[in-house]
């Protein structure tokens, strides 16, 4: 028995051990490390002290120079308002265009020589026929020039300018010394510009007055600074100049290395300039002799182009960490003697319980004296364990008796399997709700899956038919095709796969919208067409004028109906025709009955499986649907649709005859209003061919448009698209970067996908609102859902495009809103 309480001390002693070496090795570590930080800490805080008040000063300065800008450049409109009211006065009372200019200049040279200004007067070839120096009449006003190098003169007289105006900043024409700020203004009726120039000097040497003021205010600030074994902190220029000295007392002791320090910081800020941010700094020390250094933390402020340094003994620095190690060392020892006594005391408080429970089991085993029963020192677990014992050696001492009343207890077992039978039902009965609840989040897993294969879709299908745009050899167009219609067909699939998994789930909602369901079938209509005419097959779509009228209907779901019915009709239909067809029957004077039909010539169907068609995954000849495509949900979604919709639908089809499929649904009619359809029945569309495309590339510039979408493939796609059509494209990854963009450049159209980090395009969309931007904005996205469509629309954008997209329908998309780009342009 004592060799348990030994075990159970060395553990305790052999885990004090281990804990007390791991904390002092670790906590000696950490501290030092914190030790060290801290001081750096200390060090960044000069470093943005001076950056502080650099940057507040640069502020200062930058927001007055605008300032003053703006003044000067008010003043300017003014006076050039003014000539140009005094030049037309003049005009009008000299009708003589000779006498009238004389006179304007007779009265330019007065103004000047009493107001002081330099006003002068170019003609449109940029000779001057007036200025404040009379050696430069007759010289050029060309070499005013604006950021590109275009003289101004030759832009603002063009016929292509509007405002026949422009601000200019210039060097002196002489001098090259002195920026200038220009206005010029054209005047047509003379063919005269009129140019006033004001001096920016006074902007810089207030500049450089206020970097003065900053530096003799932090000399004060530094010379307060309290460093480590007497440290110093100086400011320097790149000619090593002092801006800012260390205090006198360093002087005296380190001031022979100070040349050193400083040739040493401009090197290394130099080598690592471009890794170096804000607040960085590099570190290097300075030998004074064997035992002695400098180490010395040097930064750089690009703004003022200054560099600061902070000198410390290196001594010093690591002194507090040694002492705080052997600190921490004695007082882990003593930590450490104090647990082994506590150790000591408190195992062999443990064990004697463990010890006379022992002896019990014993003495019982020997004896088989059930009536023992073991002393309980304490309500911990040891004493758990003994209160176990004890009710063990009860339940043993009472087992006879239970037996010799099982006969008299039966009714009462009978009762308890009752009970036990009640609870395995119960229990049944929550199995199967989580069987409904994990069958739910399939669902729900489905439709969210559907939503995520869509995006890496467009990688796929856009990038082949760019591809099929290229000059590529038959075999090679053979595989592209066929990956192109892959990928419609897995589109296709995925579309499928999302209305059902709404559908099982119970996550299919309808709208409820006013909208004309002729229009809606004629756009279904006109989306199937292309696909009709590629197979060679005519195709038409006729439409009753009873049945152009606005109705409370989900468009989105009425025209998946449409292409779904079309769709399959094009899909199995090899030769011949097929057509759909719209009319309506009146319900009283507020609702229409509307029966839909698609007919086809395809293959049919045979009687035995016509109600089968209609089930969720069904496929009647497994080698035509294959060839064919699909996964049997497109008819299940359009039933399923037809009973949310309170409709229904009916087949007629015979074996290679033909199918036609029959829609019933009933909708009111919104306002009860009508078309203005005549009334003869109308003919959507019949096509046989597709129209010759044509090309597209073009060498001038449309326009500049941002996309923002953080899948690489999808903004390589819309750059491939758009820039052989003259647009130039701005890229974005995130909501945040999209926002910046837009907020500082021009764009004619912004693509905005709408999941992307940092901020989605929905909240970029409504910032970009709120902050007055008006470019209009076109939705990427990969949902289909119409409350993520209304949620785009509500949010502020003005258009949708779903992924995958094709390019046609991009280009179209584009070409729509960017030729009203001009009233969305800031001025």
């Amino acid at each position: 028995m004592k060799s348990v309480k030994l075990k159970a001390f060395l553990g305790v002693l052999v885990i004090l051990s281990l804990s007390s070496a791991v904390i002092y090795f670790w906590g000696s570590r950490e501290v030092a490390s914190s030790l060290v930080k801290v001081e750096e800490a200390s060090i960044v805080n000069i470093f943005r002290l001076l950056n502080q008040n650099v940057k507040e000063t640069q502020d200062q300065i930058l927001s007055e120079n605008i300032s003053s800008v703006e003044d000067y450049k008010d003043r300017l409109v003014r006076n050039a308002d003014m000539v140009g009211s005094i030049f037309e006065q003049i005009g009008k009372a000299l009708p003589d265009k000779g006498d009238a200019q004389r006179q304007a200049l007779d009265w330019i040279d007065q103004a000047r020589s009493i107001s002081q200004v330099d006003w002068r007067i170019a003609q449109r070839s940029g000779l001057y026929i007036s200025h404040t120096e009379s050696q430069y009449i007759g010289s050029s006003a060309l070499d005013i020039v604006d950021l590109f190098g275009r003289p101004v003169v030759n832009k603002i007289t063009s016929s292509q300018s509007e405002n026949h105006s422009e601000f200019v900043v210039f060097d002196a024409l002489k001098t090259k010394q002195n920026k200038m700020l220009g206005y010029l203004y054209y005047y047509p009726s003379w063919e005269w510009v009129f140019v006033q120039i004001v001096d920016l000097n006074d902007l810089e040497v207030s500049a450089e007055h206020r970097q003065a003021q900053i530096l003799d205010k932090l000399q004060s600030s530094f010379d307060q600074i309290r460093l480590p074994g007497n440290g110093g902190a100086l400011v320097f220029d790149r000619q090593l100049k002092d801006l800012i000295q260390p205090k006198v007392n360093f002087y005296d002791i380190y001031g022979r290395y100070l040349e050193e320090t400083k040739q040493r910081t401009v090197e290394l800020i130099n080598q690592d300039r471009d890794d170096i941010e804000e607040l960085d700094f590099v570190n290097f020390e300075i030998k004074l002799t064997d035992n002695e250094a400098l180490t010395v933390y040097a930064s750089y402020s690009e703004l003022f182009n200054l560099y600061t340094g902070v000198l410390i003994p290196t001594s010093e620095i690591l002194k507090p960490v040694t002492e705080l190690q052997l600190k921490f060392g004695l007082f882990l020892i003593v930590v450490f003697m104090v647990g082994v006594s506590a150790a000591f005391f408190f195992v062999g408080k443990i064990t004697k319980p463990v010890f006379l429970l022992a002896e019990t089991m014993r003495q019982v085993s020997k004896t088989s004296n059930y009536s023992l029963r073991s002393k309980k020192f304490s309500n911990d677990e040891i004493g758990e364990l003994v209160d176990n014992f004890n009710n063990m050696l009860i339940q043993i001492e009472a087992r006879d008796h239970a037996l010799e009343s099982h006969k008299g207890n039966l009714e009462r077992l009978v009762s308890e399997k009752t009970a036990d039978l009640v609870l395995s039902i119960n229990s049944l009965d929550l199995a199967k709700k989580k069987a409904e609840e994990a069958n739910q989040a399939k669902a729900v897993f489905l439709a969210n899956m559907t939503h995520e294969l869509r995006t890496p879709l467009i990688g796929v299908l856009g990038m082949n038919e760019l591809l099929l745009d290229t000059p590529l050899t038959a075999s090679q167009r053979e595989l592209a095709v066929t990956v192109q219609k892959s990928g419609e067909v897995l589109l296709e699939l995925i579309n499928d796969v999302l209305d059902f998994s709404k559908i099982e789930s119970n996550y299919l909602s309808l709208q409820q919208l006013p909208a004309n369901i002729s229009v809606i079938t004629e756009d279904a209509a006109k989306l199937v067409a292309e696909s009709a005419a590629k197979k060679g097959l005519s195709f038409t779509c006729r439409i009753s004028p009873e049945a152009d009228c606005l109705v409370i209907v989900d468009p989105l779901r009425f025209r998946q109906i449409v292409l779904n019915l079309a769709g399959n009709a094009i899909k199995f239909t090899s030769q011949g025709k097929v057509s759909v067809s719209l009319d309506m029957s009146p319900i009283g004077n507020y609702a229409g009955l509307f029966t839909l039909e698609v007919q086809d010539t395809g293959i049919g169907i045979a009687n035995g499986y016509i109600e089968r068609i209609f089930d969720d995954f069904t496929q009647i000849d497994s080698a035509v649907d294959r060839k064919a495509g699909g996964a049997g949900l497109g008819l299940s979604i359009v039933r399923q649709i037809l009973e949310i919709m309170d409709g229904r639908i009916e087949v007629e089809s015979r074996l290679g005859e033909g199918s036609l499929f029959r829609v019933f649904v009933s909708f009111l009619l919104a306002d009860n209003q009508k078309g203005t359809s005549s009334s003869e029945e109308k003919l959507v569309c019949s096509l046989s061919k597709l129209p010759a495309a044509a090309s597209e590339r073009t060498s001038v510039a449309r326009g500049r448009i941002l996309i923002a979408d953080d899948y690489a493939a999808t903004r390589l796609l819309v750059r491939e698209h758009l820039v052989p059509i003259g647009f130039e494209i701005d890229e974005a990854t995130s909501g945040q970067e999209a926002f910046d963009l837009a907020m500082v450049n021009n764009y004619c159209l912004v693509l905005m996908d709408c999941n992307m980090p940092e901020m989605d395009g929905i909240e970029a969309t409504r910032q970009l609102r709120e902050n007055g931007n008006l470019v209009p904005i076109l939705a990427l996205t990969a949902h289909i859902d119409a409350q993520i469509l209304q949620d785009c629309l509500d949010a502020g954008m003005n258009d949708c495009l779903s992924k995958p997209f094709r390019g046609a329908a991009l280009k179209e998309v584009v070409n729509k809103w960017a030729a009203e780009n001009t009233k969305f342009l800031k001025i």
